[in-house]
């Protein structure tokens, strides 16, 4: 399978540390953290080098990391820069700092159109505090991307209410994603596919205001670019293709940083990805790996 012999988007988990406790989240390590300046300076020089096109910093939540500042300080706008955070630690001046450091676009999470729904799921009081840093955000007209990851439990709040939440705060862009169950949760399950394709033709269908809708989607070539174009930097210092299997597919420790574009081109986690990748796309099929972890109809 064709692939870019360095990635063109990074996700750079930053850190592991989290202050939300997600009944979905695979993570088991919540204090995992490997940076120090010398290794971001390296990361940073690298990346420009490279001419990567983008990076989202996320977590854990990245604004847990001492490490946040620091990154954007070195970046010096260099290279674009967007945070993917749960949302509850944002405050306007906290705003004002990434701003100035050059972050406009904020992946924003919440789990449900409602406040009892997503709070069941991210913990209580999360929805009203989201919903007000949010409209925070808007006020310095930041591009806000809105995820939300569909599961048994929130799919009929997010079928029919999540357009008008998303209206309403003057969202740009509305993100649905697959629980996808990694660990095992008593909670609730993942929907099918037919669910999904039902989801989508009801926004689709209801989406009078043009909102940008991103489903998961993947092109027939590329799949959705895990592993090809895209990669996922952990906090332990590992790369993987995608950051719904970095438990699965891991390379080793990046200790050298020329050792990052090895590790993407020949670590074994990342051949057996395209491998495995390349044997699933040519079915015809749905086109994701994580998808398989999914029951179906």
């Amino acid at each position: 399978m064709e692939y870019l012999t360095f990635p063109l988007f990074i996700t750079w988990n930053i850190t592991s540390n989290c202050n939300l406790r997600c009944k979905h989240c695979f993570r088991s390590e919540y204090e995992y953290d490997m940076l120090n300046k010398k290794k971001i300076n390296k990361f940073i020089d690298l990346f420009i080098t490279k001419q990567v096109n983008g990076i989202i910093l996320t977590g854990g939540e990245p604004l847990k990391s001492k490490h946040l500042f620091y990154i954007l300080k070195k970046n010096n706008k260099r290279l674009k820069i967007g945070i993917a955070t749960n949302g509850t630690l944002l405050t306007e001046e906290i705003i004002h700092k990434l701003l100035k450091h050059g972050v406009k676009d904020f992946q924003i999470s919440l789990d449900g159109a409602s406040a009892p729904i997503n709070d069941y799921v991210r913990g209580n009081g999360v929805f009203d505090r989201v919903v007000t840093n949010i409209k925070i955000l808007k006020k310095y007209n930041c591009h806000i991307t809105l995820a939300m990851t569909v599961n048994s439990f929130n799919y009929n709040d997010i079928l029919e209410n999540s357009l008008n939440l998303v209206n309403k705060l003057g969202i740009n862009k509305l993100r649905i994603e697959y629980y996808i169950p990694i660990n095992k949760n008593e909670y609730f399950e993942p929907i099918t596919n037919t669910e999904m394709i039902k989801l989508y033709n009801k926004l689709e269908t209801n989406n009078k205001n043009r909102i940008l809708i991103q489903l998961p989607k993947f092109d027939i070539r590329y799949g959705c670019g895990a592993g090809i174009y895209n990669c996922i930097l952990n906090s332990d210092l590992t790369i993987s293709p995608c950051d719904l299997l970095t438990h699965k597919y891991k390379s080793k420790r990046i200790n050298n940083i020329d050792l990052f574009q090895k590790f993407w081109n020949e670590d074994e986690a990342f051949l057996k990805w395209r491998n495995e990748l390349k044997c699933f796309t040519c079915k015809e099929k749905f086109k994701c790996l994580a998808f398989k972890e999914v029951k179906d109809d």
